[in-house]
């Protein structure tokens, strides 16, 4: 039988070791808000041993086993980490209580500003230890304020940081908003300065073709006159050089005619290419080339001008020449020299020709190209950027569906549930919002960083070819200069030594002529009624000529001019179309980006109502359990009391009893008052832990609440005894009771000494100024209760 009840013993008593632990009730919150979900990881020994959530309140209770070196760590995304120290031994007689500990408060703070980087929010804030006096856990009230002060410099900094960085972000987003003014007024300045100067190197252009032509005319009317003092010198050999001419110059005029209206096409190809651009920069490259084609096309007219003007004045060089040839054979070796220097300044011109139309072609060709290479690009990166923004548009689209039916989903969950749904869905909602934002602008500069970019290199080359062709263009008119004046030169030269020449073969001729007198005047009068009637018929078709050349002339510069006016409008009306379109998107983006904000204004003004009417709800469930708790508390009390009463009467009827058998036997009197103490301290003993939990309750009340609380409820380093238990000298008091009070600096001490056959018993009430009592018997801790019974018993026992 005593080995059976001494296992059942044992048995109970490790039931009761395995129960032995300390419950921590904790509370986290940032921004003086709750917070649910957050992590709390118990360590024991440096091990992970358990991980549990926060509540939507932001409570939860931690159990930590006893004698264990303990770690409470508090994590959540987007929040600085915060951990506790708990050294949870105990004394050995206390290994098998539960110790409910002082819930204590956690605030986390927001991680910004490198703050999770800094040494003092990686300190414990609180250390915990089993303190004796309290039979409890108490921390170091001067580290934690320590480690607060600390931490709260370091978020003030990281505040600062993040302060700092956001007004650098608004900083250098207006100064990427300037820049892009400054960079478009700079490019419609560039734009005006350009079209300044095409119409400058235009008009210098006009003027120069209307000088060619008053030169031209002014060659031409001099030639007239030189042909009307020499006409009578023409002969047959003139009008084959004539007639050879002008079909030379009808086969070129019917080749410039097909260029022009192979221009003519190019241009009207160009235009509507042009009206079907999607894009400012397409559009705009297009018109530079069809404007750089149209000076170039000009200049090759200039060319064809000049070259028609220096052809027509050789012919004429060439006909002045043959008229002043009387001999046949002088004429026969000066028509044989001309055909060949025809020859050769045809064949040189048909191959400047083929050169140039092969050098216009490769150009167009070239030109076509890269339009059609420009065009396909801009219409891919067009479809590039539209597939973008759809995928953009379906991925949130999608998302924000998939949130949705998440959100539904998770309302018909418990209150609970969905209320930690709905945060996480705001949070995510408003990193979404930031992310999308944050892509948004990021999509906005990376596409104004290429179009600038993609400008830059297009004005880059633009400006490059238009210098090239402006230097090409004034090499030409140079070398087409030089070799007019070396061309003058030459025909003044040959002119000279022509007339010279003719001069001296005519009074070579005058000689013979006195010989063949009437045979040379009949055949030289028959001659010159000839060549005279042949100088009429060329005068004419030069005169033709002249006024045919003109009118084409004219006609070319109206249709040019109209061509110019038509460019001009076009590139007027694409800048226009480009500016519109600019401002449409920009008015899309802005709209997006508010319609964004207002979306995260709302949804966080449904998130903050939600979160109101939680917090109303839970302030009346915790006012209910308040409610709760104080009647459980009174009902306590009141059974304690009744409880008290009913002993205190049991124990006086006892104390009467025992009274009366102490007339007869002091020595059952002194057993039953032994009996009557045992069976006391016994029942007492089963109140005292509850007694001194509750007392130790009310002492940490005054002592403060634990670090995280605020400003106002800084926790306070418990105050120690100044000194001791007092002892006493028994030689110093005498038989029966003593009482004596002693006030010292910080607490006052009750003393009553009780002596009775050479036994003291020295009971101490001491009462400290900031509130603590506390009861000793000798140097024990007591109960209130106890303290109070066994005085009266002493007393009772000392009056019989």
């Amino acid at each position: 039988m005593f080995i059976i009840l001494f296992m059942v013993m044992m048995k109970m008593t490790a039931s009761a070791q395995l129960l032995g632990r300390a419950e921590v009730p904790v509370s986290v919150t940032s921004n003086n808000r709750p917070v649910e979900n957050v992590a709390v990881e118990v360590y024991e020994n440096g091990k992970l041993i358990e991980t549990i959530y926060t509540k939507p309140n932001g409570s939860a209770t931690v159990k930590l086993n006893l004698n264990k070196n303990c770690k409470i760590n508090f994590t959540k995304s987007g929040l600085v980490a915060k951990f506790v120290e708990y050294n949870t031994a105990v004394p050995e007689d206390q290994n098998d209580q539960i110790f409910p500990c002082q819930k204590f408060a956690v605030e986390l703070f927001e991680d910004k500003g490198d703050l999770s980087k800094s040494t003092a929010v990686n300190k414990a804030v609180a250390r915990f230890v089993y303190n004796p006096a309290y039979e409890d856990f108490d921390f170091d009230a001067t580290y934690s304020k320590d480690v607060k002060a600390e931490q709260d410099l370091a978020k003030k900094d990281a505040d600062a940081i993040a302060r700092q960085r956001d007004k650098a972000r608004l900083d250098s987003l207006n100064r990427v908003w300037s820049d892009s003014l400054a960079r478009v007024k700079a490019r419609e300045a560039t734009m005006l300065a350009a079209k300044a100067e095409q119409d400058r190197i235009r008009q210098q252009q006009e003027k120069a073709r209307q000088d060619s032509i008053t030169r031209a005319n002014a060659a031409a009317k001099a030639m007239a006159e030189i042909d009307a003092r020499e006409k009578a010198k023409k002969d047959s050999i003139a009008r084959v050089e004539a007639e050879k001419e002008r079909l030379n110059l009808l086969a070129r005029k019917k080749a410039e005619t097909d260029s022009l209206a192979k221009v003519e096409a190019d241009k009207k190809k160009l235009l509507d290419d042009e009206k079907a651009r999607l894009f400012a920069e397409a559009r705009e490259k297009a018109r530079r080339d069809s404007v750089s084609k149209a000076e170039f096309e000009k200049a090759r007219k200039d060319s064809l001008t000049s070259v028609k003007a220096k052809a027509e004045s050789e012919a004429l060089a060439k006909i002045k020449d043959a008229a002043r040839r009387d001999s046949i054979a002088k004429a026969e070796i000066a028509l044989k020299a001309r055909q060949k220097f025809v020859a050769d300044s045809t064949s040189k011109a048909d191959a400047d020709k083929a050169k140039q139309d092969a050098l216009t072609k490769s150009q167009a060709e070239a030109n076509a190209k890269a339009r059609e290479q420009a065009k396909k690009d801009s219409l891919s990166r067009a479809d590039a950027e539209q597939k973008v923004r759809q995928k953009f548009v379906a991925d949130s689209t999608a998302k924000a569906d998939a949130d949705k039916a998440k959100q539904d989903a998770l309302t018909k969950s418990e209150a609970e549930a969905n209320a930690k749904a709905r945060e996480q869905a705001r949070k995510d909602s408003l990193s979404r919002a930031d992310a999308e934002q944050k892509a948004k602008q990021k999509f906005v500069a990376d596409s104004t960083v290429k179009a600038e970019a993609d400008k830059a290199k297009r004005d880059a080359l633009t400006k490059t070819q238009a210098e090239a062709s402006a230097k090409a263009r004034e090499q030409a008119r140079k070398d087409s200069l030089s070799r007019a004046d070396a061309e003058q030169k030459v025909r003044q030269k040959f002119v000279a030594d022509s007339t010279s020449k003719a001069d001296a073969d005519k009074a070579k001729q005058d000689a013979l002529t006195k010989s063949q007198a009437e045979a040379n005047v009949k055949a030289r009068e028959q001659a010159r009624k000839d060549s005279l009637s042949r100088a009429d018929a060329e005068q004419k078709a030069r005169q033709k000529f002249i006024a045919d050349s003109t009118s084409q002339a004219q006609a070319d510069k109206a249709k040019q001019d109209a061509l110019e006016k038509a460019s001009a409008k076009a590139r007027e009306q694409a800048k226009k179309d480009s500016l519109v379109k600019a401002d449409a998107d920009q008015k899309v983006r802005q709209k997006f980006v508010l319609d964004s904000v207002a979306q995260a204004k709302a949804e966080k003004q449904k998130q903050d109502a939600i979160q109101s009417a939680q917090a109303a709800a839970e302030k009346v469930r915790q006012k209910a359990v308040a409610d709760s708790t104080s009647r459980a508390d009174a009902e306590k009390i009141k059974q304690d009391a009744i409880a008290k009463a009913k002993a205190e009467a049991e124990a006086k009827q006892h104390a009467e009893a025992e009274k009366q058998k102490a007339l007869s036997d002091e020595k059952a009197k002194n057993d039953s008052i032994a009996l009557a103490d045992r069976q006391q301290k016994d029942k007492e003993d089963a109140e005292r832990k509850a007694k001194t939990q509750a007392d130790i309750q009310v002492k940490k009340e005054l002592l403060g609440k634990v670090y995280g609380a605020g400003d106002d409820d800084k926790p306070k380093q418990p105050v120690k005894p100044s000194t001791g238990v007092p002892k006493i000298v028994d030689a110093d008091y005498k038989e029966g009771i003593t009482e004596e009070t002693i006030t010292e600096t910080n607490r006052t001490i009750y003393r009553v000494v009780v002596k009775r056959d050479g036994k003291t018993a020295n009971y101490q009430k001491i009462v400290y100024k900031w509130g603590g009592e506390f009861y000793f018997k000798n140097e024990s801790n007591i109960t209130p209760s106890t303290y109070t019974q066994e005085i009266k018993y002493a007393k009772a026992a000392l009056k019989e």
